[in-house]
C-alpha cells in the first residue's frame, strides 16, 4: 500500500498545478499523500469519507475483543484523524458521514463541508439505450436470455423481488432464500432473482437448489438490469446491522438506480 503515496508523490510533481485535490478515505496514506502535496503547493483538499475506517475494522471483532482491537489499530485511527483535520473540507454520502468525520476532529461543520447522496443518471446514453430497447420488447439478446433463465417471459407472478449487486461476504441473502422457502409453503405468488457474483454465490444456489421462486444468474448487463427492474415489485437493499452501512442506507445507491428505472411509480413498482 506504501507504493502508491510514493508514486503519487513523485508522478505529482511532473503536473500542473490542479485547482483543487479531491482524495477518498480509504486508503488514509494516499489522502494523507494529498494534503501534503496541497499544503506544500497551496492547493486546497477534499476528503472524501467512503467508509467509516478503521472503525469498520474494529467493529468486526467480536464485541469483548473490542477494546484491544481499537488499542491495536491505534495508530490507524491517528492517521485517520490527521487525514481529516487536515483537508481543507469534509464530504460523505450522507450528512451522518460528514458529521463522524468532524467528530473525528472534534470541530464544528464548515460551510464546503457536505454530503453529496448518490444518484443514478437516467440520462445517459447507455441508459437511454436500455429503455429503448425495453420499450421495442428487449432487443438485446443477453437481456432476452436473463428473462427467459428467471422464467420472466409470460409470468403471471404476483410479486417480483429483484436484488443487483456483490453476492459477497459483506451483505448476507440467508435470510431472503429463507422468506422465499416460507412463502412457497404458503403457495404465495413471488419470485427473487438474485443478481450478481462473490464468494458466497454457490452457496446460496446451493441453499435454493429446491426452490422455484430463487433465481442467481450470477452477473448480469446493463440491459438486463434495466428490463429485471422495470419489471419488479420490489428491490432488495440488504444491508448488515453494521454502523457504516446503517449511516448510509438512507440513500445508499440502490434506491437512485432503482428510480432511474421509474421504481417509484405508484401502485405497480416499488424500491425498497
Amino acid at each position: 500500500m506504501r507504493k502508491w503515496p510514493r508514486r503519487f508523490r513523485a508522478l505529482s510533481e511532473l503536473e500542473e498545478k490542479p485547482d483543487i485535490l479531491v482524495s477518498a478515505l480509504p486508503t488514509v496514506e494516499m489522502c494523507l499523500a494529498a494534503e501534503e502535496y496541497g499544503r506544500r503547493n497551496s492547493v486546497p483538499t477534499v476528503l472524501d469519507l467512503r467508509d467509516m475506517w478503521p472503525d469498520i475494522l474494529a467493529d468486526v471483532a467480536p464485541s469483548l475483543l473490542r477494546p484491544v482491537a481499537r488499542l491495536a489499530l491505534a495508530p490507524l485511527f491517528y492517521q485517520a484523524r490527521r487525514a481529516c483535520g487536515q483537508a481543507t473540507a469534509l464530504t460523505g454520502i450522507t450528512e451522518a458521514f460528514v458529521d463522524w468525520g468532524l467528530a473525528r476532529v472534534r470541530r464544528k461543520r464548515g460551510e464546503l463541508d457536505r454530503a453529496f447522496p448518490f444518484t443514478y443518471n437516467r440520462r445517459s446514453r447507455q441508459t437511454r439505450s436500455c429503455a429503448r430497447r425495453t420499450r421495442s420488447g428487449i432487443s438485446t439478446e443477453f437481456a432476452r436470455v436473463v428473462l427467459v433463465k428467471t422464467n420472466l417471459v409470460g409470468s403471471q407472478t404476483s410479486w417480483f423481488i429483484c436484488y443487483f449487486g456483490n453476492i459477497g461476504l459483506q451483505l448476507d441473502l440467508t435470510h431472503v432464500i429463507e422468506s422465499a422457502r416460507l412463502l412457497e409453503t404458503r403457495n404465495t405468488p413471488v419470485r427473487f432473482v438474485l443478481c450478481g457474483e462473490g464468494e458466497r454465490l454457490d452457496e446460496y444456489r446451493s441453499a435454493a437448489r429446491e426452490l422455484k421462486s430463487v433465481v442467481l444468474p450470477g452477473w448480469v448487463n446493463r440491459a438486463a438490469i434495466y428490463s429485471l427492474m422495470r419489471r419488479a415489485s420490489v428491490g432488495l437493499d440488504p444491508l448488515p446491522e453494521r454502523m457504516d452501512f446503517l449511516l448510509r442506507s438512507t440513500t445508499g445507491d440502490r434506491v437512485p438506480q432503482r428510480g432511474s428505472a421509474g421504481g417509484f411509480e405508484p401502485g405497480t413498482r416499488r424500491a425498497l
